[in-house]
């Protein structure tokens, strides 16, 4: 047996939104599946298999991690090393400082 799928989408497996962090899912007593999609804003009334903005409920985001990271501080231009901060801690212009880094500019 031989099977070709061109741009196709699996349908099979688990239903991605069984672990995903934006779903809100509420069971009836016959039954019934509402599931609600917080990132697209509207109920899903299918198994979703491939999603864009699928993200796992045990994975943190960009911005829990940089509150929890710590940062290495210091003098770049004498080079000296102050230590290890954590994020929170540190005053607002080295924030603007991070946050100057592509990718980190919503933190």
């Amino acid at each position: 047996m031989r099977i070709k799928v061109e741009g196709g989408t699996a349908n099979h497996g688990t239903n991605l939104c069984d672990t995903c962090t934006f779903a809100k899912k509420r069971e009836g007593q016959h039954n019934e599946r509402w599931l609600w999609c917080g990132s697209f804003r509207k109920y899903v009334t299918t198994n979703t298999y491939s999603c864009s903005e699928y993200q796992h409920q045990n994975t943190p985001d960009l911005w829990t991690l940089t509150q929890m990271a710590w940062i290495l501080t210091g003098d770049i231009k004498s080079g000296k090393i102050k230590g290890f901060q954590p994020y929170k801690e540190l005053s607002k212009e080295e924030k603007r400082e991070i946050n100057g880094t592509p990718g980190l500019d919503f933190i």
